[in-house]
């Protein structure tokens, strides 16, 4: 039996977390979303996941907030982050600020670009004409 692997999608934007819920369920991972950052630990004390999908702005605990609990956990340390902004134009600003992500996406991007990420956060890097397209 194969074991899919397991990622966390936090974000605030309902249709952005069934965008990205839908793309990732059809290229094989395992997906569960959280709301807001104090949802994301919850979440993430009752489940480790393999990859975490995590947008910068967020009310309550923002994105950047939530790395910087993450990468102080030896628990959550080593989890591949791929942090998200819809802020073209401060983008390197937040990458230089999101340092410890594995990677940083600026909104929007498509499918294949988010499971190309994933998959190569996992270390599982395929051709990207694999990854099903989202209508």
């Amino acid at each position: 039996m194969e074991t899919r692997a397991y990622v966390l999608v936090v974000e605030d934007a309902g249709i952005q977390v069934r965008l990205m819920e839908l793309a990732l369920s059809r290229a094989g991972f395992e997906v569960t979303a959280a709301w807001d950052g104090h949802e994301a630990l919850r979440c993430i004390d009752q489940r480790r996941p393999d990859a975490i999908i995590l947008d910068v702005e967020m009310p309550g605990m923002n994105g950047f907030q939530v790395l910087d609990v993450l990468r102080a956990d030896p628990f959550t340390a080593d989890i591949p982050v791929l942090m998200l902004t819809a802020h073209a134009k401060d983008s390197v600003l937040f990458e230089e600020w999101a340092k410890p992500a594995d990677a940083f996406l600026t909104k929007p991007f498509s499918p294949a670009q988010l499971i190309a990420e994933v998959r190569r956060a996992l270390g599982a890097v395929g051709p990207l004409e694999t990854v099903p397209q989202v209508a």
